[in-house]
């Protein structure tokens, strides 16, 4: 019986032991559950509190320069926050040995924590590294803020993002400073003030062991709001035209800013630009733009007077008479048009009656010019009657020279006609008094020197009339009519023959080469003939120039040109131009700037050094051609 009953108590002890461990188990369980007041923002204050709390610290991340270092001026104070939190933890918790090498070697300050298994933990103060320049997560990292740290900004209304970089804590709640005050329910924007901003930005974490963390992180911002420009071409003016077009543009520094433009107190809309229409009279135009309570505007008057329909009504016109007494009609009408019609013959202010005026011209050019001025500005007109008296056929104008005769036949799709026009005194018409028509079409100049005026006329096959008119100063005009029988030839078609010379007469080399009897084929211009004629002789050519204005530089045959000097008759030439020679030759060719600085090869044709080059020029049958080598630019060619 004794027995049992001390097995009996030895039972009951153990039970009661059970249900104490158990109590025990789920007291700490639910200490260490339990939730926390986050601490108040105030650093000062929750320091030397941090140790009776839960170990909660708060530990600045960088100061926003990038560094977590803190070194400006702002960042003083958190800095001895911290120090003042190292100095309050409790004495007597012992530190855990630390065991790592790195730490070691590198020690760092920390901020006591403590979990609800009694368990204390060292938190290196320095943890919150800057966010790295891409925003990765770094380690030890707890958030980043799209603020640029020590920005400058011209929009008061600041807008900025908070992003979390440890996805293993939980975001208890973020509060915002700005200048040292908390930004109620921040939404994520502030309103900066001018000048210097702080903004601080505080994360309170729960870790997975319960433990409570803050962090923050400063950024400075600076406001500068500056002044309001607006940019136009708008001016006060006065305008004859209903609609008006500007461009106007708001601007705060670099910032484009919402502009607002009003006509007449009427806000009218535009991106930039702007069209309205005026009102008869003055108009206020008005440009105004605002931003954080800065403003400006500009005020422009604009009249628009409208233009009162008007016109002269004259039958004058430009012509030639051959009588000095002269006739004309002029008027100013226009309906509700009151103004006074000036009419002056060569200067001199005519009178008429009823819109006619008689006059007396002089001989030539007479000008007659018609002014009105009105209520809504001056008209102006001005004519050209030229007085020539009657001549005698033989004081037309006349072509002096001229390649062409009538029912003349060519061979080939071209003619190229040259001719020199003079009036009935011998003066020279050039070729603004002369026009070219072929089956009815104009034909354009293809060149004109001293020597006349050239043009390249296309034909047809068959009969082509061409038709020269020839007009002199004072108007006068005689036509010349000529039928060319054209005979088709293909690309490549003998169309005629020429004779053709290559000489070099000033270096005592004449006739070098030649042939009286040298084929031109259809499609072929001066230069081809040239350089075809040179190579059936042995001859290799290179050219310069474009296109158009190709020119032999020089000619090459092995020896061709071994006994070549000056003669005595161009060594006299060059020392009365005073062109001194150069000593420069070559036995195997001859070209530009050998003997002298101004060589160089010339053609002529049909004993004319023309003035275009000769890739534009165009040979007919019965022409004849030479390529002579000159000393002075062709002028000792063209002396002869």
């Amino acid at each position: 019986m004794k027995i049992r009953m001390e097995k009996g108590k030895a039972a009951g002890i153990v039970c009661a032991a059970v249900i104490m461990l158990t109590a025990a188990f789920f007291c700490a369980h639910f200490y260490r559950n339990a939730p926390r007041e986050i601490p108040d923002p105030d650093v000062s204050r929750y320091a030397g509190e941090s140790a009776e709390l839960t170990g909660l610290a708060e530990i600045p991340v960088g100061d926003g320069d990038g560094t977590g270092q803190g070194g400006s001026e702002d960042n003083e104070s958190t800095d001895s926050e911290v120090s003042q939190e190292s100095a309050q933890r409790p004495q007597d918790v012992p530190e855990k040995e630390n065991t790592n090498s790195d730490a070691e070697k590198t020690p760092v300050s920390s901020a006591d924590t403590s979990a609800a298994d009694g368990k204390r933990r060292s938190v290196p103060a320095d943890i919150h590294s800057a966010a790295q320049a891409d925003g990765a997560k770094a380690e030890g990292e707890f958030f980043t803020a799209s603020i640029k740290d020590g920005e400058t900004v011209t929009d008061k209304n600041y807008s900025f993002t908070v992003t979390q970089l440890d996805d293993t804590l939980v975001l208890r709640g973020i509060s915002v400073m700005l200048g040292g005050r908390e930004i109620k329910q921040f939404s994520g924007s502030c309103l900066l003030e001018e000048g210097k901003n702080v903004i601080r930005i505080t994360c309170s974490y729960t870790e997975k062991s319960g433990a409570v963390r803050r962090v923050y992180r400063d950024y400075t911002v600076y406001l500068k709001t500056g002044e309001i420009s607006i940019k136009t071409d708008l001016s006060d003016t006065e305008t004859d035209r209903e609609e008006l077009t500007f461009d106007a543009a708001a601007y705060c520094g670099t910032q484009k800013l919402p502009l607002r433009a009003e006509v007449n107190g009427r806000e009218i809309t535009g991106n930039g630009s702007y069209t309205v229409k005026l009102s008869e009279g003055e108009n206020s135009i008005r440009l105004y733009a605002e931003k954080n309570g800065i403003s400006a505007e500009k005020v422009f008057t604009v009249t628009y007077s409208p233009v009162r329909t008007a016109e002269i009504s004259t039958d004058l016109y430009d012509r030639t008479v051959t009588s000095d007494s002269f006739g004309f009609y002029a008027v100013l009408n226009g309906g509700g048009v009151s103004g006074k019609l000036n009419v002056q013959l060569n200067g001199k202010t005519l009178r008429g009656e009823n819109g006619s005026f008689e006059c007396t011209l002089k001989e030539g050019e007479n000008t007659v010019r018609l002014t009105a001025k009105y209520s809504g500005g001056t008209l102006s007109e001005s004519y050209t009657v030229i007085y020539a008296p009657p001549v005698t056929e033989e004081q037309l104008p006349f072509p002096e020279t001229v390649n062409i005769t009538d029912g003349m036949t060519v061979k080939g799709s071209l003619f190229p006609l040259s001719l020199c026009a003079v009036d009935g005194w011998g003066n020279r018409i050039y070729s603004d008094g002369i026009t070219v028509t072929c089956a009815g079409s104009q034909v354009n100049k293809s060149w004109e020197d001293h020597g006349g005026t050239g043009y390249n006329i296309p034909l047809s096959p068959g009969e082509n009339g061409v038709l020269i008119r020839l007009e002199d100063s004072f108007g006068r005009q005689r036509d010349f009519y000529y039928v060319i029988n054209c005979v088709y030839a293909g690309e490549g078609e003998e169309i005629g023959r020429i004779s053709i010379t290559l000489g070099a007469d000033r270096i005592g080399l004449p006739a070098i080469c030649s042939d009286e009897y040298f084929p031109v084929y259809e499609g072929e211009n001066g230069f081809d003939v040239l350089c075809r004629f040179l190579s059936d002789n042995g001859f290799e050519t290179v050219s310069d120039g474009s296109d158009s204005q190709r020119y032999i530089s020089r000619i090459q045959r092995e020896g061709a040109f071994s006994g070549g000097s000056i003669t005595a008759e161009a060594l006299e030439y060059l020392s009365s131009r005073g062109i001194p020679p150069n000593g420069v030759s070559y036995p195997d060719s001859l070209g530009e700037f050998d003997y002298t600085q101004g060589s160089g090869w010339i053609y002529v044709q049909n004993g004319k050094v023309p003035s275009y080059g000769i890739s534009e020029a165009h040979f007919s049958d019965g022409d004849t051609v030479s390529l002579e080598f000159s000393l002075d630019y062709g002028n000792d060619i063209r002396s002869e």
